[in-house]
């Protein structure tokens, strides 16, 4: 019969808590409730994801150890819109990063952790980033090129 943080058909290994000396490994497990179940050394703890606050423009971000909303931090993306009903320019509604920015926060931070906790996953991880990067400032060049980045137009 699965545990309560079981579900049908798992094995009741995936739940079990890491072995004496395992150090600080974590494994997540989605409960289906809108938060992932965790355990680290031994310890079974709740997180909860990110909220989204405005559709593709702000998200409020869960701290991972403290569960205390007045803590959690904000992430604002830029928020442009029309300047007039049927103009192609925009206007910005709300200041903010940018996905290339974002991204560039987890690149550096990926990379600092690889220098102190070198693995094969944090080096994948980098590139896979560093290449959406990459496209993402190839859409910017190509928008500029053509002469309609900042504007509503395909």
């Amino acid at each position: 019969m699965p545990r309560d943080n079981q579900r049908a058909g798992e094995s009741a290994d995936r739940n079990k808590p890491p072995d004496e000396g395992a150090g600080s490994e974590s494994t997540y497990e989605y409960d289906g409730q809108n938060r992932s179940t965790y355990e680290h050394d031994g310890q079974n703890r709740k997180h909860k994801p990110m909220k989204v606050i405005t559709p593709g423009y702000k998200y409020e971000l869960a701290n991972f150890e403290e569960d205390v909303a007045e803590l959690n931090q904000c992430l604002q993306f830029i928020h442009k819109v029309p300047v007039a009903k049927d103009s192609p320019n925009l206007t910005t509604l709300f200041d903010g990063t940018t996905n290339e920015e974002v991204l560039r926060v987890l690149i550096d931070r990926l990379q600092f952790l690889q220098a102190k906790f070198s693995c094969r996953e944090n080096v994948i991880v980098i590139t896979k980033l560093e290449e959406m990067l990459m496209w993402l400032e190839k859409r910017t060049a190509e928008r500029k090129a053509r002469g309609v980045e900042g504007k509503v137009v395909a």
